[in-house]
């Protein structure tokens, strides 16, 4: 699902946007906001967030009984939680690719 434009998203974004952040990030296990984000934006019923799948943890139950896992950084703690929740049912992973990207410097001189 392209989330550019979308009027879903842009809403998750808000919410996300405005959700308080401890210090270690905005959930309990100390994500950032663009997971935050992107959960808010597959599974808007925050109740479905953050369970408990065996002895590992599911970013969301999407209201069809799928598992949402979120990786916005290293996959690698796939490697113990995917044969768990495969073993539940159907996983959807969401994996953000940067679309386009800005890179700018700044003279230390002139700012």
């Amino acid at each position: 699902m392209e989330a550019k434009h979308n009027p879903l998203f842009e809403q998750a974004r808000q919410r996300g946007l405005t959700q308080p952040t401890p210090e270690l990030g905005i959930g309990t296990l100390g994500e950032k906001r663009l997971h935050a984000i992107l959960k808010l934006f597959y599974q808007p019923d925050a109740s479905l967030h953050e369970r408990k799948i065996g002895r590992m943890t599911a970013d969301a139950i999407l209201n069809d009984g799928s598992i949402l896992e979120i990786q916005t950084g290293s996959f690698s703690s796939l490697r113990k939680k995917l044969p768990v929740f495969l073993a539940c049912g159907p996983v959807h992973l969401v994996a953000p690719v940067i679309a386009e990207k800005w890179v700018c410097w700044v003279s230390p001189e002139t700012g």
